[in-house]
């Protein structure tokens, strides 16, 4: 009788190592994708800028299995000069958007989510517009640009927030 035992410990190590690998690319290439889709929503919207918080404001989030790994902004340095003021509070655009980031909670528990939003209270509005504003398809442009992507599940959830 013979035999040839194998141990596959090594060879179980190598393809851990080698899933993690392929898994931080493609985290880091969603990033990509996502810091992209926003800048290109941004640049063909008719939104005109007025103080630089709702710039501020757009961002980007990548999770992975339900906990976030990276995010980031529609341009790296804060654009806004002052804060805005509304009833009595302040509002800073990348504030708001850090807010935002701290405070998000992921559904997708196995595999990648790209979030994106505008965190400014009056977002909701620019989006969806109203009797005073133009709509300005932000959000909604990333959403066609998505979906022309061939993406098919594709959430927008726009909330006018009252305050």
């Amino acid at each position: 009788m013979a035999t040839t035992t194998v141990n596959l410990k090594p060879l179980e190590e190598w393809a851990k190592k080698l899933i993690a690998q392929q898994k931080d690319v493609a985290i880091e290439n969603a990033a990509n994708y996502a810091q992209q889709k926003v800048v290109r929503a941004f640049e063909t919207s008719e939104y005109q800028r007025r103080t630089g918080n709702l710039d501020d404001s757009f961002l980007w989030i990548v999770c992975y299995d339900g906990e976030i790994k990276k995010h980031g902004f529609l341009f790296d340095s804060q654009q806004a000069t002052q804060p805005i003021e509304r009833n009595g509070k302040t509002y800073n655009g990348r504030v708001e958007a850090e807010k935002f980031i701290a405070t998000y909670q992921s559904k997708v528990t196995n595999g990648i989510e790209i979030v994106f939003a505008s965190a400014m209270f009056y977002a909701g509005f620019l989006e969806e517009g109203t009797q005073r504003n133009d709509v300005y398809k932000v959000l909604r442009g990333i959403e066609d640009d998505l979906l022309n992507d061939g993406f098919d599940e594709v959430k927008t959830n726009i909330f006018p927030i009252q305050i």
